[in-house]
């Protein structure tokens, strides 16, 4: 009875340290991975409610697209994360990571996330990961530009509504990559099992 109960309990150890592997080296085939913006950024878009930037307020962020794919969202200025987001699958160092988003035809993945503090601007990014396809839309928020007064009137420009979606936001630094992560996980899951196999072997000769 002990014997069955010690096997269950490295059995299921092991599937729980392999589960949060995979989640992590999910997260860092996207942080470290290679992009390639082909034209696979033509399938979707991403959009920003409200448009203009503003300390504590938040924004619904939406990207829409099709396929089985996996999508971080990021909130980058000056090449370092701000904000905070309100859901996900995954934290992949404060970073939602979404697994299979558009499962029904024309869906859409939607997020809320929150500025705290009043930067110039805000660039939100959608990275999506298509089989072994990295590749990542964006839009920017920024705010309204005022332009000098002439002698009538002082005009307000608007923010520019026409976005680059195809833009690309250098991605931020981390400190492993998907590799080290991968055989790092793979070593301890082997360890798991060698010391269960062990330990069901000896009980078994006693």
């Amino acid at each position: 009875m002990a014997l069955t109960e010690t096997t269950t309990f490295f059995l299921l150890f092991g599937l729980l340290i392999n589960s949060v592997c995979s989640e992590n080296v999910q997260c860092d085939n996207i942080l470290n991975g290679t992009q390639n913006n082909n034209n696979n950024t033509q399938n979707y878009t991403i959009s920003l409610s409200p448009n203009v930037i503003q300390a504590n307020q938040t924004y619904t962020v939406t990207v829409t697209g099709s396929g089985n794919v996996t999508v971080l969202l990021q909130a980058t200025a000056n090449s370092m994360q701000v904000g905070n987001w309100s859901s996900g699958d995954t934290d992949c160092n404060g970073s939602p990571l979404f697994n299979d988003p558009f499962k029904s035809e024309n869906s859409s993945l939607i997020a809320n996330w929150t500025l705290a503090n009043a930067v110039d601007s805000v660039t939100i990014s959608a990275s999506i990961l298509n089989g072994t396809d990295l590749f990542k839309i964006s839009e920017v928020l920024s705010s309204p530009v005022t332009s000098a007064p002439d002698t009538n009137q002082t005009t307000t420009k608007a923010p520019d509504s026409t976005l680059n979606p195809n833009s690309t936001v250098t991605t931020i630094p981390q400190t492993t990559n998907a590799v080290s992560a991968q055989q790092s996980c793979s070593t301890l899951f082997a360890l798991v099992q060698t010391v269960g196999l062990l330990f069901i072997t000896s009980k078994t000769l006693l």
